[in-house]
């Protein structure tokens, strides 16, 4: 597997992730209304999911934001995606045949279960039908940071 195809495989493994770019204004005195966060949240990640397919989607420190600065999936850090974005976003300006990122939107989001550390699962449903109709359903953590949701992953080293 050549380095180009190692990357996309693991760049795709985390497209999902990235695609759930969460980004949600905090409602006064630090709380949050989880009912109107999950019907804002959908709008807002569906227009980053379509600014993926570039470089300057890909690049715009806006997306690395809206991963906490403790990001820990299976071992993969916010650090790392840093990195892997940038080298993709370079490898997208020299040949723009690689934009691989899979077209996708999200509904029903739902973000709930809160802990006292402001920790909460996001719940949602990705539709992607860039070739076919794919749908899954899925959950993950995220962390409610200087007024915004982020990102946080299964904190796990592996």
């Amino acid at each position: 597997m050549t380095p180009k195809q190692k990357f996309l495989k693991k760049l795709n493994g985390f497209s999902l992730v990235i695609s759930m770019t969460v980004v949600l204004a905090a409602c006064g005195g630090g709380s949050v209304d989880l009912a109107a966060a999950g019907q804002n949240t959908a709008s807002y990640l569906n227009a980053t999911l379509g600014s993926l397919s570039t470089g300057a989607g890909l690049s715009s420190p806006a997306t690395l934001e809206n991963f906490d600065v403790s990001y820990l999936d299976a071992g993969y850090t916010r650090a790392m995606l840093a990195t892997d974005l940038a080298a993709y976003t370079d490898a997208l300006q020299t040949n723009p045949d690689l934009s691989l990122f899979p077209g996708g939107t999200l509904s029903k989001v739902v973000i709930a279960g809160c802990d006292l550390k402001d920790v909460c699962t996001m719940t949602a449903t990705l539709t992607n039908s860039d070739a076919d109709v794919t749908t899954v359903d899925f959950s993950t953590k995220v962390v409610l940071s200087k007024g915004a949701f982020r990102l946080l992953g299964d904190q796990a080293a592996s």
